[in-house]
């Protein structure tokens, strides 16, 4: 199969084998000789273990550039602080701006991780509600 169609089947997918599909990427990057096969494979196995932040929005971006040419070369993912590495007001400011690398749910349950006592949930918390219960730890 060739990479546009590996990464129109992986757009179009909602089932939950998108790991399927970025290894049909994968094999597709390496039968075409892609030169950033390997950036593609390190970002896709890094995301098949865990959340990196931006690296998501790195994958949205070149699936997108595959898609529009299979040929195009993929800039490298951007090196952002991982969620333990980011103090409780940097991830509540994550939060309140939306920021597109940073996933709320990922960043709630890291601060529920942080905090069990505090948030309890896995419901999405408003910003002022998530303040008022860090308050506490933020300042």
């Amino acid at each position: 199969m060739s990479v546009r169609d590996s990464c129109q089947i992986y757009r179009s997918s909602s089932n939950g084998y998108w790991k399927s599909l970025l290894g049909d990427i994968i094999t597709a990057l390496k039968t075409d000789n892609h030169p950033d096969q390997e950036i593609f494979s390190t970002v896709a196995c890094t995301l098949m273990m865990k959340d990196q932040p931006g690296y998501w929005r790195w994958l949205d971006i070149a699936i997108t550039k595959l898609i529009n040419d299979p040929l195009s070369r993929l800039d490298p993912p951007t090196d952002l602080p991982a969620y333990d590495e980011m103090s409780c007001k940097d991830l509540v400011d994550k939060y309140e701006i939306d920021d597109e690398n940073y996933p709320r749910n990922e960043i709630l349950t890291e601060l529920k991780y942080r905090y069990p006592l505090l948030i309890q949930s896995n419901e999405v918390e408003s910003v002022l509600d998530l303040t008022e219960k860090l308050k506490d730890v933020i300042n």
